[in-house]
């Protein structure tokens, strides 16, 4: 009997610890893939700014597709880049502020749900600020680096009488 309690709380502890290990280890990945969005945060914003569709879309994979409000979902690359080149040329971003709330990790994909705030004046029109909500797949690409798998985005204000 008192062999059998031993063995029952050593398979727990070996239980714990490998529970244990587990959670770290998911802690590491999701730190990891925390820091590897946000290290690529700012070329993003700054390639918004001065409206580069190109720079913007490598921020993507070959195969991601784009959720834009408002408009059609953009299903690859190449489309994305159509996508942002169609808008930004006649827009002038002033501000855009990305503000990460959540990364979770499984394997290769991370999950990325957050905020923004853009500032923008289109051709011949007053400026417009807004806010929303955003939610982003990221992919590790075979050369490591992250990738936006899928993106998706909404305002949080109401819509305009003039929409």
């Amino acid at each position: 009997m008192a062999a059998k309690r031993t063995r029952d709380v050593l398979v727990m502890r070996a239980i714990a610890a490998t529970v244990l290990s587990a959670a770290c280890a998911q802690t590491s990945l999701d730190t990891d893939a925390r820091r590897a969005i946000q290290a690529s945060r700012p070329a993003y914003v700054a390639a918004m700014k001065r409206g580069d569709a190109a720079a913007l879309a490598r921020h993507f994979t070959e195969d991601a597709i784009l959720l834009p409000q408002n408009s059609d979902m953009q299903r690859g690359r190449v489309a994305i880049e159509r996508w942002f080149a169609g808008w930004l040329p006649t827009t002038t971003v002033q501000d855009f502020t990305i503000t990460t709330e959540d990364v979770s990790t499984v394997g290769s994909t991370a999950y990325e749900v957050g905020t923004y705030r853009m500032s923008w004046v289109p051709q011949g029109a007053p400026p417009i600020s807004e806010q929303g909500k955003y939610l982003m797949v990221w992919k590790r690409d075979g050369d490591g680096q992250w990738r936006i798998l899928r993106d998706m985005f909404n305002s949080s204000l109401p819509p305009s009488a003039g929409k």
